[in-house]
C-alpha cells in the first residue's frame, strides 16, 4: 500500500473560469477566456491557448472581481500547437482575495480534511481544515460550527460554491478584460470541493491512500501516483479512517489529467450502480 500527498496544502484542483488579456511569445495582443487549473493564495496554474514566455505579465480577471489583476508568468509546459498551454503565474497585486476564497486555513500539522466552506452570517469564503468528525456533521446537517475570523464568533458554517463571473462588455482602461463563455454548461450535479482521505483498490489489487479534490452525486476526483486507464474499475472507501472499516464503493475511471511537475494525476470516478 503507498501513501500519496498526504500533506494537506492551500492548493486547490478545481477548474475556475477566468479572463485573460495581453502579449503573446511574438508580440501580438491578445483578450481570451482560459481556465485555472490550479488556485492557491498567490496565483496558480491556469490553461491558455496562446504561447506564453516566462516573466510575461498578464490581465486576469477572476470569478468574483470584475476588476483585472497583474499576473506574471513564471512556468511554462507548453503542449503540442493544437492544445492550449498550461503556465504557472503569480499575482503581482494583492491577491489574498482574486479567487473569492478570503481565509486559506493553516495548521501546523495535517489536517484530516479541507474544504471550501462560506460562512452563514458574513458570507466570507474559506479553505478551512476539518476534523472526521467535522466533516460527519457537514454530511448530515449540511453544517458545522467554526470560529469566523469576520464576526470573531462561533458560526455557522456551510459548502461554498465557485460562482461563474458575470459577463461584461465593458472595455474601459480599469475594465480591460472582458468575458465572453458562451459555451460554458453548468454542471448536472453540485460538486464539493473538499479534501478528504481515501483508499482506492484498483483492479490490480494495490492499493493507496490519497486525497479527493472533489466530490458529487455521481463521483468524485482524487490525486494519485499510480497509474490507472479510462474505464478501469476501482473500489473507493471515503473517507478513509484506519481506525473504522466502512464499505467499498464501486466506481469507474472516467478520465485522467496529469498534474506538472508531480507525476501523479488527478482521476475522475464515477459511481457504479449497486449490484
Amino acid at each position: 500500500m503507498t501513501t500519496t500527498h498526504k500533506r494537506r496544502s492551500d492548493r486547490m484542483n478545481i477548474t475556475v473560469p477566468i479572463a485573460v488579456e495581453g502579449m503573446d511569445a511574438q508580440g501580438r495582443p491578445f483578450k481570451d477566456d482560459a481556465q485555472a487549473l490550479v488556485i492557491n493564495r498567490f496565483g496558480g496554474r491556469i490553461r491558455l491557448g496562446r504561447r506564453l514566455d516566462r516573466g510575461q505579465k498578464l490581465l486576469v480577471v477572476g470569478p468574483r472581481d470584475p476588476s483585472p489583476k497583474i499576473f506574471e508568468v513564471v512556468e511554462t509546459v507548453v503542449r503540442p500547437f493544437d492544445e492550449p498551454s498550461e503556465y504557472g503565474v503569480v499575482c503581482r497585486d494583492r491577491a489574498e482575495e482574486f479567487w473569492g476564497i478570503r481565509v486559506w486555513g493553516e495548521t501546523e500539522t495535517p489536517a484530516d480534511a479541507k474544504g471550501l466552506l462560506e460562512c452563514q452570517m458574513c458570507r466570507i469564503v474559506g479553505f478551512v481544515p476539518l476534523s472526521l468528525s467535522q466533516v460527519d456533521t457537514l454530511r448530515t446537517l449540511g453544517l458545522v460550527g467554526l470560529p469566523c475570523l469576520e464576526c470573531q464568533v462561533t458560526t455557522p458554517w456551510a459548502y461554498a460554491e465557485m460562482k461563474m463571473p458575470v459577463k461584461s462588455e465593458e472595455a474601459t482602461a480599469q475594465r480591460a478584460v472582458g468575458f465572453h463563455i458562451e459555451n460554458y454548461k453548468p454542471r448536472d450535479h453540485r460538486r464539493i470541493y473538499i479534501q478528504l482521505p481515501v483508499q482506492v483498490s484498483s483492479q490490480a489489487a494495490e492499493e493507496e491512500i490519497t486525497r479527493t479534490e472533489n466530490v458529487s452525486q455521481t463521483g468524485l476526483s482524487f490525486l494519485s501516483s499510480r497509474h490507472h486507464e479510462p474505464n478501469e474499475l476501482a473500489s473507493i472507501r471515503c473517507p478513509y479512517d484506519p481506525s473504522e472499516e466502512i464499505p467499498a464503493i464501486r466506481t469507474r475511471i472516467i478520465y485522467r489529467r496529469p498534474v506538472e511537475g508531480s507525476g501523479g494525476a488527478i482521476y475522475g470516478v464515477r459511481f457504479e450502480p449497486r449490484r
